[in-house]
C-alpha cells in the first residue's frame, strides 16, 4: 500500500566486552502508568513570559498516521500545505540595505556534515530543503519537493521534485542528483552531523531527474520533520558545482536555491549574503537587499553592538533584554515554544558490555542523581534567569503533545524532584559521600537561542556547593566537548544542553540517550531495549505505550536534570526592523530570514 500526499499552495551496539563489574543502581520498574493524585504544587509553576508572546501552543508533531481497526499498519492523513502570506508592496526607502544579526556560533563552516545542526544558521539564508515550514505554525509543506508519498510501513519516502529551480551563480538546475549527493555527504563515515546516524541507515534511489526515494532500514515516521527544516539537515547544494570546482566550491562560494545567495565569509567575524540574482521559486523577494550574520560569543558584546547600531537583531539573555528594552530596543518572539533546557550528568555508560563503563562515576548511584536534582533550585532559575518567561520541563524530551506523555510527570514532580537541600545531603550521606567527596567538571558554553545556559550552570554550581558537591566550571567550545560525547568519554562531567527544536520522543531519545546517537547522556539496557522496540513499530497505540514506559524510566531514575521550556526571543532595533515572523521550530530557530521586514522612511 502506498500513501500519496497531494499538496497545493506554497508558503512564503556497543562493542562486545565483559559486563561492568557493578550494575548501576536504578529505581524499581514503574508500574503501568496511571493518573496519580495531584502532588503539591511544582517547584515553579508556569509563568507569563516577559515579552508579548504568541497564543499558539506547541504544534503537535505526532506521526501523520492513525491506527487501523486491527492495530496493524497505519493509514496516513495528509498534512495541509501552508497558506502563503500576502505581503503588501513596501512603500518608501529602507533606512539600511543590510540587516545585521549578532549571534553566537558554535562552529564556522559551510560543510554541513562536519558538526551539529546548529551550524545550519549559516545555511538558512541561501539553501533550501525538500519541505519548508510555515513561519507561524511550523507545519511542513511543499519546498523543493512539490509532493511526496510514503509506503504503509514508513520505510520509504518518495518525493516529486520541483522542476526548473535554478542554483545561484548560474550553476544550473536543481535535480535528484543533488539530493543523492548531499545525502552521501551526510551519511559518510566522516560525517558527524546530528542526523548522520539516521542517514547511514538510508539508501537513496534517483527515479529520473525529478523524483527521488529514500529507503529506511526501519520505519521512519518523522519524515515531515526530517525532510524539512524542523529536524533535518538535508540542505540542498549543487553537485555540478562541486564536480567542477571541488571542495573550494563549498568553502568559498556554495550555490543554493534560497532567497539570498552567499556573498563572503570573514573568519571569526561572520558571513554575509545578498539577494539572489534569480527569482525564488516561491515568488517572494526579501525586503533587505543584504543580510549579515555577525558572530559574537559574549552576551554583553552582542548587546553593545546592538545598542551602537552595528547590528539590528541580537540574541540576548533575559536579563540583558530588560536593559536593551529600556534603551529602546524591542523584544520579538518565535511563534511556537522552541527549546527545552537540561543539565546532563555525563558518564552514565551503563549498557551491558560497554567498554566505556567506569565504576568510579558517582552518577552510577541513583541516590546521587536524585540528590543533585533535589539540590537544584529551579524556582530561582525561572525567576531570576528566565525572568518568568519559561515553563517547567518535567522529563527532558517529553511534552504533552508528543508520544509517551504521562500526567504523573507533572503531578509527581514536586514530590520527586522538588527543591530540598536537606534531602539532598541525606541522600549523599546514604550513598557514602561526605562534603567535598564529589568533584565534577562542568563545561559551559552558550548556543544560539540559549544565552542563559552559562548562567544556569553558575546557579547549579552554587546549589550543589551548598550540599557539599564541588563543581569546576570550565568555559569551553562545543567543538572541544563533542568528540568526548560521541566517543563516550565524558565521564564525571555535567553539561547544560538543549532540545532544539523540541523533538519527537523517539528522536529525542535517539539523539540524547540511544547508543546510535551522538550525545550518550544516559545509557541503560532498559531504555535502549524500549528504544529499539519503538523504532520497529508503526502501531500508534503500541508506540505511545512504549514511549510512556521510556518516560517513566527516565523520570523514576533521575537520568537528567530537566530545567525549562522557552520561546526563542530576539532583541531588535525598532528603527530598522519593523516585523519578523518565524516559528522558531528549526535547529537554528533563526529562520525565514526573507520575512524580516524593514522600516522605511
Amino acid at each position: 500500500m502506498t500513501i500519496i500526499v497531494a499538496c497545493g499552495g506554497e508558503d512564503p551496539a556497543a562493542t562486545s566486552a565483559p559486563a561492568p563489574a557493578a550494575q548501576p543502581t536504578t529505581a524499581p520498574a514503574a508500574a503501568a502508568p496511571t493518573t496519580a493524585p495531584a502532588a503539591a504544587a511544582a517547584t515553579a509553576a508556569p509563568a507569563q513570559p516577559s515579552a508579548s508572546q504568541p497564543t499558539a501552543t506547541l504544534t503537535v508533531f505526532r506521526p501523520t498516521a492513525t491506527p487501523t481497526g486491527g492495530g496493524g499498519a497505519p493509514a496516513a492523513t495528509a498534512t495541509p500545505a501552508p497558506t502563503p502570506t500576502q505581503v503588501p508592496m513596501p512603500v518608501g526607502q529602507l533606512k539600511v540595505n543590510r540587516v545585521i544579526a549578532a549571534m553566537p556560533v558554535l562552529q564556522e563552516t559551510n560543510r554541513i556534515w562536519e558538526g551539529p545542526w546548529s551550524l545550519l544558521q549559516q545555511h538558512v539564508p541561501f539553501a533550501d530543503t525538500l519541505l519548508r515550514n510555515d513561519p507561524t505554525t511550523g507545519a511542513a509543506g511543499p519546498g523543493l519537493a512539490v509532493s511526496w508519498e510514503f509506503n504503509d510501513d514508513f520505510t520509504q519516502w518518495k518525493f516529486n521534485l520541483r522542476e526548473g529551480v535554478q542554483y545561484h551563480f548560474g550553476i544550473g538546475e536543481f535535480t535528484s542528483a543533488d539530493v543523492a549527493w548531499v545525502h552521501s555527504l551526510l551519511s559518510s563515515d566522516d560525517s558527524v552531523s546530528t542526523m548522520s546516524p539516521v542517514w547511514r541507515t538510508v539508501t537513496v534511489d534517483q527515479v529520473g531527474d525529478y523524483e527521488v526515494a529514500f529507503n529506511f532500514e526501519t520505519p521512519y515516521l518523522d519524515g515531515l520533520r526530517l525532510f524539512s527544516r524542523t529536524a533535518g539537515d538535508l540542505y540542498m547544494m549543487s553537485k555540478a558545482q562541486f564536480d567542477a570546482e571541488g571542495m573550494d566550491a563549498i568553502d568559498d562560494r556554495p550555490a543554493g536555491t534560497g532567497h539570498y545567495r552567499y556573498l563572503e565569509r570573514s573568519p571569526g567575524l561572520g558571513v554575509s549574503y545578498e539577494q539572489a540574482e534569480i527569482e525564488h521559486w516561491d515568488g517572494a523577494t526579501p525586503d533587505f537587499p543584504e543580510f549579515e550574520l555577525k558572530f559574537i560569543t559574549e552576551d554583553a558584546t552582542r548587546m553593545a553592538v546592538l545598542l551602537a547600531g552595528d547590528a539590528h537583531i541580537a540574541n540576548l539573555s533575559r536579563d540583558l533584554q530588560v536593559e536593551a528594552a529600556n534603551r529602546g530596543m524591542r523584544i520579538i518572539s518565535s511563534q511556537q515554544p522552541t527549546i527545552q533546557t537540561v543539565s546532563f550528568m555525563l558518564g552514565q555508560y551503563f549498557l551491558t558490555g560497554d567498554e566505556s563503563y567506569r565504576d568510579d562515576v558517582p552518577f552510577e548511584d541513583i541516590r546521587v542523581r536524585e540528590a543533585i536534582n533535589r539540590a537544584v533550585n529551579r524556582a530561582n532559575i525561572m525567576e531570576f534567569i528566565y525572568k518568568g518567561s519559561a515553563t517547567p520541563v518535567y522529563v527532558y524530551g517529553w511534552t504533552p503533545s508528543h508520544e509517551g506523555w504521562d500526567p504523573r510527570f507533572e503531578q509527581e514532580f514536586e514530590a520527586n524532584y522538588g527543591f530540598d537541600p536537606e534531602k539532598a545531603r541525606q541522600l549523599l550521606e546514604e550513598a557514602g559521600y561526605g562534603p567535598g567527596d564529589i568533584e565534577i567538571n562542568f563545561p559551559t558554553m552558550n548556543f544560539s537561542g540559549n544565552p542563559e545556559l552559562s548562567q544556569i550552570a553558575e546557579a547549579i554550581q552554587l546549589d550543589l556547593d551548598a550540599v557539599g558537591i564541588t563543581i569546576n566550571l570550565q568555559e569551553m567550545e562545543y567543538t572541544a566537548l563533542r568528540p568526548d560525547l560521541v566517543a563516550k568519554q565524558a565521564w564525571n562531567r555535567m553539561w547544560m544542553s538543549r532540545n532544539l527544536p523540541i523533538r519527537t520522543t523517539q528522536e529525542a531519545v535517539r539523539v540524547f540517550y540511544a547508543d546510535e546517537g551522538v550525545t550518550h547522556a544516559a545509557m541503560y539496557d532498559e531504555l535502549e531495549a524500549m528504544y529499539q522496540q519503538l523504532k520497529a513499530t508503526v502501531d500508534l497505540a503500541e508506540r505511545d505505550e512504549i514511549a510512556r514506559r521510556m518516560g517513566n524510566f527516565a523520570f523514576d531514575n533521575y537520568i537528567s536534570i530537566p530545567i525549562a521550556q522557552i520561546f526563542y526571543e530576539l532583541s531588535v532595533d525598532p528603527e530598522i526592523v519593523e516585523e519578523y515572523i518565524f516559528s522558531g521550530q528549526t535547529p537554528t530557530s533563526l529562520d525565514h530570514i526573507h520575512l524580516i521586514r524593514g522600516v522605511r522612511e
